[in-house]
């Protein structure tokens, strides 16, 4: 099935392909390139927080003392928002 790229730079895949995957809208894929080609796995995204976690965070942002912290990383914040529900 020949596919053209929009005009930026996205293609399709088509619905039958998806179907036949078992693949939705919501799914993720691994793209890499390999000998010339492009590959895309399908893949599970393990969430970084439980449903508890997120409850816990959700309590957390709800409070006054709790906003407009700056932090130098992504992986900074997560450790100290874990550390804060653990406290909570």
């Amino acid at each position: 099935m020949l596919r053209q790229p929009n005009p930026q730079g996205q293609i399709t895949i088509p619905k039958e392909y998806l179907k036949e995957l078992g693949l939705g809208k919501d799914d993720c894929f691994d793209v890499c390139l390999k000998d010339g080609m492009i590959i895309l796995q399908p893949m599970t995204v393990e969430p970084k927080f439980t449903e508890e976690e997120l409850y816990k965070l959700d309590r957390l942002f709800e409070s006054e003392d709790n906003r407009g912290e700056i932090f130098s990383s992504g992986k900074e914040a997560i450790q100290n928002l874990r550390s804060r529900m653990k406290n909570s």
